[in-house]
């Protein structure tokens, strides 16, 4: 820290990743939550403690997963439907400069790959609340200094913090915004060329820092900030319009109206916990980071994004365990209990659930009277109301996603080709305030 200035910068930048982190937290527990729950393993479908139960009681846990294939619906709609950009010339505007600047743009989307970036941003809003892309520039060619705009994907949403102030929905008001990636320490050196924030933090230092290292590994961000100049903008009685202080007015002529205007200028800087490592301006009035969002409420001035998965996660769990529950009595059908007289079963062989072409037992006789053979004692599974259960919770998961079937028990033989297609159409309306971007 060569400077109070910096001193000052770095402290500032510090309290705004603070805000970040505590305004945005129940959203990204919202987000993980729901992320593990359709992307993790099968078993992170269930409650820990219940799967370690059943497992140790030989009792199935199964994953019938009904929600990975809503996401890839939704991703996949939303790729047949791919908006593309489309430049309209002004009142006073030039066709040709509009189809112009059209084609440029559909150019760097080509050559960015876009549709990774929009289809990776579309599926983590849909199973999480919110995705993002974010906007780079690229050399053209291993030689040369031109640069174009790129758009990349986001791979993982949780490395974003935002503002937490942001009002509008493509979060174009954002003061501030933070994109972080974890370094080992000897990456860190290698790729800035000096040396980590040290650990453990002087006395001094604030607390905060924890949230930027430890023993091994430190925190870069790209630190997106936004300053502002104010300015007044006049219209002058000789036609000139502009920036008053841009303008040369010449004696005689005078103001005929002025608004107040606001100059936004980016900054795009490279920092760690402790200092600049690289310095930038973006070209733009925009911080270069775009979100995808989920259905937005606000509630109790908390800000939520629910994901299409939000709410189905309880009727999936219920079918996990009726569909366990049923799988249960099935497998037990021929492994009912044996019913013999007491010393019939010294044998392991009887309790080892394993399946045996023969088992021995001992005789026991009773009151000088020998004893039959043990007998298993046959019940009949009773799974109809398992089934019933299952069929219950599957309506449960449509109603949660927004499926929802147009007529009583529908027969597809009875449904012409219109009929079908206006079917699935209702079922992508209800799911459509996931598909934009």
């Amino acid at each position: 820290m060569e400077t109070k200035d910096q001193f000052e910068f770095i402290r500032e930048m510090r309290q705004r990743f603070e805000a970040a982190r505590s305004g945005w937290e129940h959203v990204r527990k919202d987000f993980r939550d729901d992320i593990r729950f359709v992307s993790g393993e099968p078993a992170d479908q269930w409650d820990n403690e219940i799967k370690d139960n059943r497992d140790a009681d030989w009792v199935p846990a199964l994953t019938m997963d009904r929600l990975n294939p809503l996401v890839n619906q939704i991703v996949n709609q939303a790729r047949q439907d791919r908006p593309q950009p489309k430049v309209q010339p002004g009142d006073d505007g030039n066709q040709a400069t509009a189809e112009a600047i059209e084609g440029k743009f559909r150019h760097v989307l080509y050559e960015s790959h876009a549709d990774v970036a929009f289809d990776c941003a579309q599926a983590y809003a849909s199973a999480g609340g919110f995705g993002y892309c974010e906007w780079t520039t690229e050399y053209i060619g291993s030689t040369g200094f031109i640069q174009e705009p790129r758009l990349k994907r986001v791979p993982d949403p949780l490395s974003v913090w935002f503002d937490p102030n942001v009002e509008e929905l493509d979060y174009s008001d954002a003061e501030y915004a933070f994109k972080r990636k974890r370094y080992k320490r000897s990456e860190f050196k290698a790729e800035f060329h000096k040396d980590p924030l040290p650990f453990p933090f002087p006395d001094h230092q604030e607390s905060d820092l924890n949230q930027w290292g430890d023993d091994e590994n430190v925190w870069v961000a790209v630190y997106w900030w936004v300053e502002k100049k104010k300015h007044n903008y006049v219209a002058l009685s000789d036609g000139q319009e502009g920036v008053e202080d841009e303008l040369e007015i010449p004696e005689g002529v005078t103001v005929l109206q002025s608004r107040p205007l606001v100059e936004r200028i980016v900054h795009r800087d490279i920092v760690d916990g402790e200092k600049v490592l690289e310095e930038g301006e973006w070209p733009s009035e925009w911080i270069g980071i775009i979100p995808t969002l989920g259905l937005e409420r606000i509630s109790e001035g908390k800000r939520r994004y629910t994901s299409a998965v939000r709410y189905a996660r309880d009727p999936q769990q219920m079918e996990n365990v009726a569909m366990s529950d049923i799988a249960d009595r099935m497998a037990t059908v021929n492994k009912e209990i044996w019913l013999g007289a007491k010393g019939q079963f010294k044998s392991k062989s009887w309790r080892d659930r394993r399946r045996h072409y023969y088992l021995e037992f001992e005789p026991v006789a009773t009151n000088g009277q020998p004893e039959p053979p043990p007998q298993r004692v046959n019940t009949e599974p009773q799974i109809q109301g398992a089934v019933e259960a299952a069929t219950l919770v599957n309506d449960a998961i449509k109603g949660a996603v927004g499926y929802v079937d147009t007529v009583t028990k529908p027969s597809q033989a009875d449904l012409s080709g219109v009929a079908v297609q206006r079917r699935q159409q209702q079922t992508s309306l209800a799911n459509f305030h996931y598909e934009e971007i």
